[in-house]
């Protein structure tokens, strides 16, 4: 049994050991050879490693042990389980970062290999009928002797014209005995599947084999290569066969199998992302030593690249075009190597081998040449700089290794703690207006503004000045105590002229903080007014309100609140209908009816709870994450105020994502009539990212009564009005004013309104278009007709904002839309600075997202 485990594991973790068959170590211990022991016991040293007990002492003192016994096999003649124990031994030194004795175990493995292919494998004397195990076992060591080497130190053993059978089939036969389907290996993507990480590292390692030989025996140097027909633009020559193949390979691929378009984290979530680093560093490193062969060591004054300048010249000079293509793919590889390593990183799959190694030497090498003539690569100072952090990133983490101040264990993980326990998000190295760069070099079009926060963009200096400016002077200071004028400026700024009677303004760190003051300014307004009886909310279904314990129960986000449903969350709010035209209102409804309609149910729902015992009614005005957009019919909230007044009961409009000028005014109820709130929450667009702060805006009857009893607000935060928060907000609120983003935001809105109509309004799977300002939500349904969504399974918004931010796009997923559970929808939220080219080009990545994911289900 502990064998078995012990070989399921060292399969799941290791392509390499795709020789593995659970029928051939289920013998009886008594019955097997010694060297067929010895491989037992280095695969449950092997798979040891990821189970908890693991101690690495004693783990490595076994692995030497077993190295000992097995050395001492090799005078007895090679045999298949003495091929694989070797292949095993040199994958557990290559995971310990020796890279010395994985090559010479490897080495080992491959000169028995390449004996027995001489003189014929046991099953046979013939290598077109190999058995399908030692098949296996012969691409292992062709895939690893490639992987191991590195150049005329540790040179490679096993040369293509040794590899002339076919490919191993797929694991599924392999492992049950179906009919393979013998293929050759320029055919092998149509048998296998393109996801077959086996058969395009081998691909791709038959062509870095041909590459690495050529350079490594002189490559430009060599004889005849300076005359025209070996020139590299000539489509003929050696050089650019090997380059045609290369793409070639490449192009055979499936996009998933691509990075940078394809994250590291999306193989991640698979257990396959060291595969997945394989197959595209043999691809970059191969178009890296490929092209650099013809990059000058030292350019000196060269403006432009045009070939070599140190002897042996070409013969002919050859198009400009191509050396230009030729700087730009060798930075572009050096570039996608540096940041798919620093990605492996990150989600906890290191690779430290000389292979990897070999790749970011390499890939440091020309960042630094690219830093040191920035006009030779045609590099701007932001590039130059680029190139520079991107080299010392890359060799900071080698250079650590090498010094022995990483530990190599697969349970080195960060210490913060993301959203996602498996998988790390991509790391933000800088971002400027509507683009934000990754630590990879991508840069993303920021179609959300975060969560419809980067109001302004980012990288605004005005604000970063006047952040700066506050913290010189007043960094922090506790309110219960004191003030600071960012503080009383930020709250007369925005309450300028006491718009709609909000006089005060409630400064905290977020939307539920915000939201949980408005629950208890609501709860001690009626204490303090005489009607303590009053302890219920009302709230809607399809509503999002935050995530704090108060905020959550005013919601009814149902996936999130689910694991604390029955615990923690409050039991005092009922919910009703959200104005949610598309799927409430009905075909025979006018808009007048159909939001006359909904102000009756909510009044029905008062008196059935009973209305002097409600505090509040609690609406996001345009709905936000859980709905995508909703808007309010004509009427609607004119009608929800005069029977909140009916009743004494507070109207809490929630415009934490809405507000602040989103929706095309100042605030987005201002376009809905004659509404009153009585508290109004502010938040995302306040700050606009640049600090956390978020706002309760009071009206002067509750700031009235409040006075006449305690005097006070019974509640309180460490951070609440922190100075340099209300810096940022301030310096923020008077960009707005200053450059009309509001109304800007209601001009660029339309034009987007008109555009996603005409784009997406029929598309097979658009269900609804809906929003304002800049703020939009697209719902998607599997059936237009009967406005059917997709299963939740299918996550078909989700893949819709992968796919977009694969292509350079952010856009915000929401799902749960139809009814709290199923439903999908993503929103469109630009920064308000957005101009129209690149609005323009949000759409177009924007459709080519849809398509893409549309075509799995048309």
């Amino acid at each position: 049994m502990r064998t078995t485990i012990a070989c399921e594991r060292c399969r799941a973790q290791f392509p390499e050991f795709g020789f593995l068959h659970p029928d051939d170590l289920e013998y009886r211990q008594d019955e097997l050879s010694v060297v067929q022991k010895l491989r037992l016991l280095v695969i449950v040293a092997v798979s040891h490693r990821y189970s908890e007990s693991y101690t690495a002492d004693i783990n490595n003192k076994n692995i030497l042990f077993i190295a000992s016994e097995v050395q001492k096999r090799v005078t007895s003649g090679p045999s298949v389980a003495l091929i694989q124990t070797f292949l095993i031994l040199s994958l557990c030194n290559w995971g310990d970062g020796d890279g010395f004795n994985a090559w010479m175990h490897c080495g080992i493995a491959t000169r028995m290999a390449q004996g027995l292919l001489s003189t014929g494998f046991a099953s046979c004397g013939k290598r077109e009928t190999l058995s399908e195990l030692e098949k296996r076992t012969l691409w292992t060591c062709f895939k690893m002797d490639r992987l191991l080497s590195c150049g005329k130190r540790r040179q490679a053993m096993f040369s293509d014209g040794d590899m002339h059978f076919s490919l191993p089939v797929n694991d599924t036969q392999f492992l049950f005995g179906q009919s393979p389907q013998a293929a050759p290996i320029d055919d092998s993507l149509k048998v296998y599947g393109s996801d077959d990480h086996l058969v395009l590292l081998i691909q791709g390692l038959r062509i870095w084999s041909r590459v690495h030989t050529w350079i490594a025996e002189g490559g430009r140097r060599q004889p005849g290569m300076t005359e025209p027909e070996q020139c590299p633009f000539n489509e003929t020559s050696d050089w650019s066969k090997m380059k045609q193949d290369l793409i070639k390979w490449r192009q055979s691929q499936d996009a998933l199998m691509k990075y940078p378009a394809t994250k590291v984290s999306v193989h991640a979530q698979r257990g396959q992302a060291e595969r997945f680093g394989y197959i595209n560093l043999v691809y970059y490193v191969s178009l890296l030593f490929l092209c650099r062969e013809f990059i000058p060591f030292s350019p000196v004054d060269e403006v432009k690249p045009r070939g070599p300048i140190e002897p042996p010249l070409l013969k002919v000079r050859g198009p400009d075009s191509f050396w230009l293509q030729n700087v730009f793919d060798l930075y572009d590889a050096a570039s996608q190597i540096s940041s798919l390593l620093s990605d492996l990183e990150h989600v906890g799959c290191p690779l430290r081998t000389p292979f990897s190694g070999l790749c970011a030497f390499s890939s440091t090498l020309w960042s630094i040449y690219g830093a040191a003539f920035p006009n030779f690569m045609g590099f701007t100072p932001s590039q130059t700089s680029d190139a520079d952090s991107q080299a010392e990133r890359t060799m900071a983490v080698y250079i650590q290794d090498a010094m022995g101040d990483l530990q190599l264990s697969p349970a080195s993980e960060p210490h913060l703690m993301h959203r996602s326990l498996l998988t790390r998000p991509e790391t933000v190295t800088s971002a400027s207006g509507v683009w934000i760069t990754l630590s990879s070099g991508r840069k993303i079009l920021d179609g959300c503004a975060g969560a419809a926060v980067a109001i302004i963009g980012h990288g605004n200096t005005e604000v970063r000045d006047a952040m700066v400016e506050q913290m010189s002077s007043v960094s922090y200071v506790h309110t219960m105590a004191y003030t600071t004028s960012s503080a009383e400026d930020l709250a007369n700024y925005i309450l300028d002229g006491e718009p709609f009677d909000l006089t005060r303004a409630y400064f905290v760190g977020s939307g539920s903080e915000a939201m949980d003051s408005a629950m208890k300014l609501a709860r001690q307004y009626h204490v303090e007014n005489g009607q303590p009886q009053r302890t219920k909310f009302v709230s809607r279904r399809q509503a999002y309100h935050g995530n704090t314990i108060g905020a959550m129960s005013m919601g009814s986000f149902v996936a999130r609140r689910a694991p604390y449903e029955g615990a923690i969350l409050l039991d005092n709010v009922s919910y009703v209908s959200p104005a949610y035209e598309y799927r409430v209102r009905k075909d025979e409804e006018t808009e007048q009816e159909y939001a006359q309609r909904l102000v009756d149910e909510l009044e029905a729902e008062f008196q059935a709870v009973g209305p002097d015992t409600i505090m509040a009614f609690v609406a996001e005005t345009v709905g936000g994450a859980t709905a995508g957009c909703i808007s309010p019919p004509a009427g609607y909230f004119e009608g929800v105020g005069k029977v909140c007044r009916k009743y004494g009961i507070l109207l809490i409009l929630d415009e934490v994502m809405c507000g602040v000028g989103r929706c095309g005014t100042f605030f987005a109820f201002e376009q809905d009539g004659d509404v009153r709130p009585d508290i109004v929450t502010t938040g995302k667009g306040l700050g606009g990212g640049y600090a956390p702060i978020a706002a309760t805006l009071v009206h002067r009857k509750i700031i009235e009564t409040l006075k006449k009893g305690t005097a006070s607000f019974n509640h309180g935060h460490t951070y609440q009005a922190h100075p340099v928060s209300c810096a940022a907000a301030l310096a923020i609120q008077k960009i707005i004013r200053r450059d009309n983003l509001v109304t800007r935001a209601a001009t660029l809105g339309a034009r987007l309104h008109k555009s996603l109509v005409e784009i997406f309004q029929d598309l097979e799977f658009v269900g609804n278009i809906r929003g304002r300002g800049l703020f939009w939500g697209i719902e998607f349904v599997k059936d237009k007709k009967t406005k059917t969504p997709f299963d939740t399974k299918i996550r078909f918004g989700v893949k819709v904002q992968e796919r977009a931010f694969q292509l350079g796009l952010a856009v915000y997923p929401g799902s749960g839309t139809a009814d709290g559970k199923k439903g999908d929808h993503v929103i469109v939220s630009p920064p308000l600075t957005i101009t129209e080219d690149e609005m323009d080009e949000l759409l177009v990545l924007l459709k080519k997202a849809y398509d893409d994911v549309a075509a799995e289900f048309s």
